[in-house]
């Protein structure tokens, strides 16, 4: 069984602060529709409201906490997480795609992780203004009326606490899926038997949205998707505190600290989760 220690309040709303503030600059470019954007070297993309995002964020967290690293998505030298004891995770904006065509649908997201394992996370969409935030041993939260402000430390606001829906039939689930890269063997048994059996399939854009419907108990499971560490870490998290589980595609746990990618079964329940991986098998 997998012990998490209880973080330090201070981290988690530290971390909501430092997200509230980069939210404004974000916000402004989207509304503005005015963006400069490139390509990666994978063929993903990102644009000026990712450097915003990650400049702003990184900078207050750095100002708090300065001996801890912040590792992000956008660094383009790669940082060996093992040698890392304790370390931020930084995906300025996850759904980037769905950022520069306009589409509200995309999150800020700060994990931090100790032993390599995610103790606090972070998600924050700066259009609708939504803030979920999650501590080990603490639960899941979704925050109304966040207010950060320069200078000041920590986050204010109202706390509703977040759970997963409980477990019915896959015939009665709302599923996530994405299966681009998957090995095609694999993606067509999540077809046959995990989409073509739910009740409904939905494809956000945002792996960090998708799982956050999770965790509020809007949607049951996601299930495929190619990620990394950053895309997932408070994600994952936030479903795991909420009463939900959260592996690799095989059932295995995810290595926070290992290098490449990765497919998920994230679901809202521990016989869910089981019921997906046994039909993928």
């Amino acid at each position: 069984m997998k012990v998490r220690r209880t973080v330090p309040e201070r981290v988690r709303t530290e971390m909501e602060r430092a997200a509230l503030l980069a939210g404004p600059r974000v916000r402004r470019l989207f509304h503005s529709g005015h963006f400069a954007t490139r390509e990666k070297l994978d063929h993903t993309i990102v644009t000026e409201a990712d450097a915003v995002s990650e400049r702003a964020v990184r900078r207050e967290l750095r100002s708090t906490f300065p001996a801890i690293e912040v590792v992000s998505e956008e660094d383009e030298e790669g940082t060996d997480l093992r040698s890392l004891d304790e370390f931020f995770l930084l995906d300025p904006i996850d759904g980037t795609w769905n950022f520069a065509a306009g589409i509200p649908v995309f999150f800020i997201s700060v994990a931090y992780l100790s032993q390599g394992i995610p103790r606090a996370g972070v998600l924050y969409n700066p259009v609708s203004g939504e803030l979920l935030s999650a501590g080990a041993g603490t639960g899941s939260f979704r925050i109304v009326g966040g207010v950060a402000r320069v200078g000041t430390r920590g986050s204010r606001g109202s706390r509703t606490q977040l759970r997963t829906a409980a477990y019915r039939p896959l015939s009665e689930c709302q599923v996530h899926r994405h299966d681009r890269r998957l090995d095609p063997a694999l993606a067509r048994r999540i077809l046959e038997n995990v989409v073509l059996q739910a009740r409904g399939v939905r494809d956000l854009g945002s792996t960090t949205a998708e799982m956050s419907m999770v965790a509020s108990g809007r949607s049951d499971a996601v299930v495929g998707y190619y990620v990394a560490n950053w895309d997932v870490a408070a994600a994952a998290l936030l479903v795991e505190e909420a009463g939900g589980v959260v592996t690799r595609l095989d059932g295995s746990p995810i290595d926070y600290t290992g290098p490449g990618k990765f497919s998920i079964c994230a679901a809202g329940s521990r016989r869910l989760h089981r019921e997906i991986l046994s039909a993928i098998s």
